[in-house]
């Protein structure tokens, strides 16, 4: 898919959290997008900044999930805009790609890690695959979690869906408490066929390795690391 150059006008503005928020842009040209893609903001001279895409709206606007890092160059300045406000971008664009096939898959994320595993969640069940799906994230809080009710609608749409959350720095009914590595077991893996990973490199590069202790084959791993 060739990459395209367009501005992307902000339409919505939403807090999911105390420092997440989703940014719906509409491009300035229609644009296509596979799940797990991203977009390179053009936000200041010499600060260019990729962002996973979340999904793509009927209408064909692009919406992200960003955390404002007061102490980054870039998320505060994307974070800051307002509705009506514009800014140049280039893509969508990566490799980090949904297999577009009708197997198991399980997908494992941290933070906004979340964005793209999501968009390929919610394109499986746009394919209308029935097998069975597993989507496992973690953060620190509760007060860190977002779309827990948009992941289990979709989750819904599945024969079989299993969606579990973790805590790592604390303690809430209805999360575990601990990494999102925790969920890899023997008895958990051999339940899919394909693993979709994104996060911090810790997180991945961990995961990986129990996955390889675990002998999947790492033609069935795919991953993202930010």
């Amino acid at each position: 898919m060739p990459v395209v150059k367009s501005h992307f006008t902000l339409a919505i503005k939403r807090p999911l959290t105390h420092d997440v928020y989703e940014l719906v842009f509409d491009p300035s040209s229609p644009l296509d997008s596979r799940a797990g893609e991203y977009v390179i903001f053009d936000l200041a001279p010499g600060i260019k900044r990729a962002y996973s895409i979340a999904y793509r709206t009927e209408s064909g606007a692009f919406a992200f999930i960003v955390k404002r890092v007061e102490w980054g160059a870039g998320s505060p300045i994307l974070c800051g805009l307002e509705p009506g406000m514009s800014v140049p971008g280039m893509g969508p664009m990566g490799h980090f790609i949904l297999r577009e096939t009708d197997v198991s898959k399980c997908f494992i994320g941290t933070g906004t890690g979340f964005a793209p595993l999501y968009y390929q969640l919610l394109q499986s069940a746009r394919l209308g695959y029935s097998a069975k799906m597993g989507f496992v994230f973690g953060v620190r809080s509760p007060d860190d979690v977002f779309y827990q009710d948009e992941v289990r609608t979709i989750g819904a749409r599945f024969s079989e869906f299993v969606v579990q959350e973790y805590l790592s720095r604390s303690e809430s009914p209805g999360f575990r408490k601990g990494y999102v590595t925790d969920f890899l077991t023997p008895e958990t893996a051999s339940q899919f066929e394909e693993f979709y990973l994104c996060g911090s490199p810790a997180m991945v590069k961990s995961a990986r390795e129990k996955l390889a202790e675990l002998e999947i084959p790492k033609e069935r791993v795919f991953f993202e690391q930010y």
